[in-house]
Order: C-alpha cells, then structure tokens, then sequence
C-alpha cells in the first residue's frame, strides 16, 4: 500500500508526463494516442515506474522506447 505522500508524488509525475507527452514529446507520439496511465514510486521515492497505454498504432512498442530514448 503506497503512503499519501507516495500517491501525490506519484499524481504530480503523472500530470508532468502528460503534459511533456502533449507539449514538448508529440512528434514521438506520431499518430497515436499516448496516456500515462499509472505512477508507482518506490518508498524512498527514489524510482518512478511510469504505465503507458499507447492506442491508434499496430507498432506499439517502438512508440514507447523512442519516448524511453528521448534524452
């Protein structure tokens, strides 16, 4: 069970992610429709696990790691 301050750091991710998704990453997105569906932050909310559901595109997975190589 993730504590209350894990669960907000974990809505704050999210609502970044989204908004880099929408705003400065959308050419990685190329036709899809790409959402942050869930944010697991370890205990010591040192690791954030972001859930992505990607839909619109047969390819799904080289959507993801061309957003996971985005440096």
């Amino acid at each position: 069970m993730d504590s209350i301050r894990q669960q907000k750091i974990g809505r704050f991710i999210q609502k970044e992610i989204s908004e880099l998704l929408q705003n400065e990453l959308k050419h990685y997105c190329k036709k899809s429709l790409v959402t942050v569906t869930n944010v697991s932050v370890t205990s010591d909310l040192s690791i954030a696990k972001i859930h992505l559901s990607v839909f619109g595109v047969e390819n799904k997975q080289e959507i993801v790691d061309d957003i996971s190589s985005n440096q």
